[in-house]
This record gives structure tokens, sequence and C-alpha cells, in this order.
């Protein structure tokens, strides 16, 4: 059967880190990322930013958040202990992941992981995964879609910046709204091609 309900996705989370579905997520983050601005940054600490968004590790750090969203949101219909235990471990993965991302940007030969580089990570990165967790779960659920809306959108920002910067995002109202207006009228009226066949392909 189709994956078309948040809680038909998964129950229980192994250690081994497998999954039931692949999450397209070198997709969702050139999708997400493209209807971002960067504004107050230079071309070249732009382009810096951005190829870190594009290696496998940084992939691998946005399905665990997928995930851990999933679980905290979504499955109530397992056992509390269970989702605790699960939690625990997607957050054990998380912070391994986190800590390679920023080790790969200290590590850059041209750049150090200077305060400006930190800060366009804990403003950015998390705007870009969240939203990119927000479609993942749109176009992958379609019969879960009424519950995908700017409010979703906040839980998710929110979830998101405390996981990777242990605090809340400044503002929602007004530094969000735009974001998820503007993602959700281009990226719903038009859905990319890529959605469509990974949906596709974890119904089979």
């Amino acid at each position: 059967h189709t994956h078309t309900h948040t809680h038909t996705l998964t129950q229980q989370v192994h250690r081994s880190s497998s999954y039931p579905i692949d999450i397209p997520t070198s997709e969702l983050l050139d999708l997400v990322q493209g209807f971002l601005h960067m504004k107050k940054f230079a071309r070249k600490d732009r382009e810096f930013l951005k190829q870190h968004l594009k290696t496998r590790v940084t992939g691998h750090l946005l399905r665990e958040l997928f995930w851990y969203a999933h679980n905290n949101l979504f499955n109530d219909h397992i056992s509390e202990s269970q989702r605790e235990e699960n939690a625990n471990i997607i957050k054990q993965r998380i912070c391994a992941l986190y800590i390679k991302v920023t080790a790969l940007m200290r590590g850059d030969s041209t750049r150090s992981m200077t305060t400006r580089y930190k800060d366009m990570w804990t403003k950015y990165v998390p705007t870009i995964m969240s939203t990119a967790i927000f479609y993942g779960f749109y176009f992958l659920c379609p019969l879960s879609r009424v519950l995908f809306d700017r409010h979703m959108h906040k839980r998710l920002t929110n979830m998101t910046y405390k996981l990777l910067t242990g605090m809340k995002p400044c503002n929602y109202e007004k530094n969000f709204t735009a974001i998820f207006r503007r993602t959700f009228a281009s990226i719903t009226e038009d859905p990319p091609e890529f959605l469509t066949e990974a949906r596709e392909r974890s119904a089979k």
C-alpha cells in the first residue's frame, strides 16, 4: 500500500539506522535552498555554505532530522517508552552527524570555522533543514497534507533549531512566514518530479 499517511511510515527505530523508505535528501536540500535568500552574505560565503549543504553527511543529517520529527509528531500509535527510545537513538545519530558536518567545515583548506561561518550555519542551515522536512512529509504523505500548514512549519522550525543550536529561532512570524509562503506557493503548484518518484518507490 502507498505510504499516504504519516502514521504508516514507521513504528520502531533500529540501531542499524535503517528506515522503511528512502528520503530524497539531496534533492530536497537543492529544492528548498533555491527559494531562500541570503542577502546578508557575500557571494563567496554563500557558495561556501552551499558546498557543504551538498555533502553526503549533510544529507544523512537531514534524514535523521526527518525521522526524529516523525517520531515526535506522528508516532503516537506506539508506546511512549518506544517513542522515547526512538528519540534517544536518533538524537545520538544527529549529534554524531552534526559533529562531522562542523568538522568538515573546520577542515576546509581555505577557511576555518570562524564566528562568521558559525553564524551562517546556525541562521541558515536549520531553516533549510526544517523546510526540507516539511516538504518531504507534504509530498510523501498526501493524505496527511491537511496537517501541513504554516503552524506545522513553525513546529518543525522550532524543533530543528532546538536540536541543532539549543535555541528556538527568534520571531517566527517576522523571519519565517515569508519563507513558508514563498516556498509553499511555488512548490505545491508545480511539484518536482523527484518527489513524485520517491513516493512511488516507497509504495513498492
